[in-house]
């Protein structure tokens, strides 16, 4: 079999409709249906290639007989001939993508058997960076410390999108805990 032209996630066109990317599914949730909650309503997915760039996803109620089965965390794939779709701007962001990328009628899956990148795809940001609040803060960062405390999620505004959990972490190499707070 020959193997297919990838484009990296960094490079690619939303404006074309043929590309082929090399992933590997690094983290799968279900969206359970607002009115229903047995059915699912959509599979969201993490990407990452193997330059190390991730990229969501979503395979919406309408595709899922294809691609449900399928799709695995930790798996390898070609995909082909994707659909993308701006995110929505203002929105807490989980790659650094400003596209989601979405399985479509036309899209093709085939597994990988040879994916040289990440197995995991941690982005660590210094625990420093983050006391001194200078990290990313629209998109996901791993650190790597001990969570000390969680506070109680504060649902004081109706808006589900604006309920806090408060999170205290601690350095884990520092002997003489600092804690941060993260909410």
């Amino acid at each position: 079999m020959a193997t297919p032209n990838v484009t990296f996630i960094a490079d690619v066109d939303v404006l074309r409709d043929d590309l082929t990317l090399k992933v590997r599914v690094i983290n799968l949730w279900k969206h359970m249906s607002f009115y229903n909650k047995d059915e699912i309503w959509s599979i969201e997915l993490i990407l990452l290639d193997e330059q190390g760039s991730k990229i969501q996803a979503t395979v919406w109620k309408k595709f899922l007989y294809r691609f449900k089965n399928i799709l695995k965390d930790g798996s390898t794939f070609y995909i082909t001939s994707p659909s993308f779709a701006s995110q929505k701007s203002g929105c807490f962001k989980i790659t650094p993508q400003d596209q989601k990328l979405t399985f479509v009628q036309n899209t093709v899956l085939k597994e990988c058997a040879e994916f040289s990148g990440s197995t995991f795809g941690f982005s660590f940001v210094d625990y420093q960076t983050v006391m001194s609040l200078l990290h990313p803060e629209d998109i996901y960062v791993d650190v790597i410390g001990f969570v000390v405390a969680i506070t109680e999620m504060m649902r004081d505004d109706p808006e589900k999108s604006k309920h806090r959990l408060t999170i205290h972490i601690q350095d884990a190499k520092v002997i003489m805990p600092t804690r941060c707070k993260i909410t």
